[in-house]
């Protein structure tokens, strides 16, 4: 292959395959800022499909016709297919929830959950979140679990969940049960291998009063996912993880089964949430994790487990605490941040939302409807509903500020979902780029000529044309399109990525000296190319 030769293709290309023509309708379903989502289920006529981990789906026998979209936490969508384009790119919105917090003592009480149900009935709110199982422990609906009953978790009051979710949704309510995960002082003192443990006594770790199941524990997570797998299959929404997380302690007295430093902590709770949802979501339920408000405002998991993106890679809904009044002096500014209730939950949502982007999950805060005015918690309202987020109302004895809540029948909240993006694959062999592009041609080229790999791996067969080139593509084109051999280890510092073959062959030819002269101890693998470097790159190839 003549160097030259391919040049042309070279400037405008990001790694991709080529993918074969298909029959029927190929797509993806999207969140509104484009993040993929996996888990969705599709359907044309007959022919239905479910989303793989990277939101892509294929409906080999569908015709023109309607295409409809379901996800847990998402809104149900129908589109208008005509059977022209190969490929849909369909964004789904989130669910507006406007829930009130429900204990359990409540629900079992017929009188008071009838009151429940009213402010479902006479207000914007459109859910409950019903403690099945709370902070001391108690199990609060019916349960058949073993551990349940050697442990003595059964409350006194309790209530039969599958008459619960009947009545919410009859009410149309949204129905999400809170299970209080790892903080479980019944449990621990029953089990105390399940348990944290003090290495001082042996007894469970006991932080002012609080006992904690390991997080690291088989038999602890087992019976948080048990009373999850139970509640789903009695109907319910979605099941929300509470105390999801180690003790806010010093921990440095506390024996765990498995590993427990900052690493071990973030991996713990991760991995329980993502078994919980892939256990869940097969029988319809959402996933929620509670995590502190602050997280949304910390890179690290606090010492506890919950680092944001971890959690949210994790789980379909995010739910923060974003209680004012939980804000220490000083936080966003303020003096006092309790006297700034719309502040906080705004510039504590626009963190999570920032972190949140490329994640599939739904951010859904805790406000706060305690030590509060009915003004105060319509301020949180307001500020959620200017955002387009759901809202969960959290009073521990679900108490509630009635006059707060706006009345039935006023839209205060929720997004429309964006338009359909159709294409269709033509000679580039990219959904990306249409006969019609300038660039077809020379695309086209570059896929058959090999040169390319994908700009999003495995499909590869989408091209990305108007993204701009890394360090490292550009390694990657260039050696492909040369021909290059395997080069020697450059000693670069920061190539032994995706592409640290490629850089080292660019290298052993000559055609690169690092990114940091004099030194040029790096190659900056992921930093676009400039102009400037290209003028370089292509004279040391082309000699």
């Amino acid at each position: 292959m003549r160097p030259v030769a391919w040049v042309t293709g070279l400037l405008m290309l990001l790694i991709a395959l080529p993918a074969a023509a298909t029959e029927g309708v190929t797509g993806q379903v999207v969140t509104p800022a484009g993040a993929p989502l996996p888990d969705a289920i599709v359907s044309a006529g007959a022919d239905s499909a479910v989303t793989d981990a990277g939101g892509r789906f294929h409906l080999p026998g569908a015709g023109p016709g309607e295409i409809t979209l379901s996800r847990v936490a998402y809104a149900d969508r129908t589109v208008a297919w005509d059977g022209e384009s190969d490929w849909l790119t369909v964004p789904l919105v989130a669910r507006t929830i406007h829930a009130i917090h429900v204990a359990g003592w409540v629900a079992a009480d017929a009188g008071d959950w009838d009151s429940m149900l009213d402010l479902v009935r006479d207000t914007t709110i459109n859910a409950v979140v019903v403690d099945i199982k709370n902070e001391n422990g108690h199990v609060f609906h019916r349960s058949d679990l073993e551990t349940v009953e050697r442990a003595g978790s059964q409350a006194v009051d309790t209530f039969d969940l599958e008459a619960i979710v009947s009545e919410a949704q009859a009410a149309d309510a949204y129905v999400i049960v809170r299970i209080v995960t790892f903080q479980d002082p019944i449990v621990a003192e029953a089990f105390p291998d399940m348990s944290i443990r003090d290495r001082r006594t042996g007894r469970p770790f006991n932080q002012d009063g609080q006992r904690f199941l390991d997080p690291t524990d088989p038999r602890a997570r087992e019976f948080g996912l048990d009373l999850a797998e139970e509640a789903c299959r009695a109907g319910v929404d979605e099941v929300q993880f509470d105390y999801v997380r180690f003790p806010a302690a010093d921990l440095s007295q506390a024996v765990f089964d498995g590993r427990a430093d900052a690493t071990g902590r973030r991996q713990a709770i991760a991995s329980f949430l993502a078994e919980a949802r892939r256990l869940l979501h097969p029988l319809g339920c959402a996933t929620a994790a509670d995590i502190f408000g602050w997280i949304t405002n910390t890179p690290g998991e606090g010492g506890i487990g919950q680092q944001l993106e971890a959690v949210a890679g994790a789980v379909d809904v995010v739910s923060p605490m974003m209680y004012p009044s939980h804000y220490e002096s000083g936080w966003y500014g303020f003096a006092v941040p309790n006297d700034h209730p719309a502040e906080v939950v705004t510039y504590a949502s626009r963190d999570a939302l920032r972190r949140m982007r490329d994640s599939a999950a739904v951010l859904r805060p805790w406000i706060q409807d305690f030590w509060y005015t009915p003004g105060q918690v319509r301020a949180q309202i307001d500020a959620l509903d200017g955002l387009g987020l759901g809202w969960m109302s959290w009073n521990i004895l679900s108490q509630f500020s009635r006059s707060a809540y706006p009345p039935a029948g006023i839209l205060t909240a929720g997004t429309s979902a964006p338009p359909v993006t159709e294409a269709s694959l033509g000679r580039s062999g990219f959904w990306d780029v249409p006969d019609e592009d300038v660039f077809a041609d020379d695309v086209a080229w570059m896929g058959d000529s090999a040169i390319t790999a994908g700009c999003n791996p495995p499909y590869s067969d989408f091209y990305c044309p108007d993204r701009a080139v890394t360090r490292g593509e550009m390694a990657a084109f260039l050696v492909r399109g040369l021909a290059l051999g395997a080069g020697e280890d450059p000693g670069f510092s920061d190539d032994d990525g995706v592409f640290g073959a490629d850089i080292a062959a660019l290298a052993a030819a000559g055609i690169t000296r690092g990114c940091d002269p004099p030194v040029n101890s790096r190659f900056c693998p992921e930093r676009a190319v400039t102009r400037g470097e290209m003028a370089a790159f292509l004279r040391r190839a082309l000699g």
